[in-house]
């Protein structure tokens, strides 16, 4: 395996410049996912950045520990998984709307 940022037994932090990528892709996904389910754009709803950098942060951590410990990387279901098992619990995402 090619040497990667973790590759290291010290956790090195996901750079902001990819956590703004993955924050614009939440954000893209939140609004897709509300017209979907027939809200209207002019809903207001909520986003906790600090809590979905919290949750991005959590992923990557994982994600190096499977590197650093197992000498792999994780597919993308089990990202997936990961991201959506900390999302459910740390709820970054709601709707503001007093409808």
């Amino acid at each position: 395996m090619p040497e990667g940022r973790n590759s290291n037994l010290r956790y090195e932090r996901i750079p902001y410049e990819n956590i703004e990528k993955i924050i614009q892709l939440f954000q893209r996904r939140f609004d897709e996912f509300l017209l979907l389910k027939g809200f209207p754009p002019e809903t207001e709803r909520h986003i906790s950045f600090y809590t979905l950098i919290d949750v991005i942060v959590r992923v990557d951590k994982r994600k190096a520990y499977y590197y650093c410990f197992h000498n792999m990387e994780i597919n993308e279901c089990k990202e997936a998984a990961l991201y959506a098992y900390w999302i459910l619990k740390l709820r970054p995402f709601s709707i503001t709307d007093k409808k």
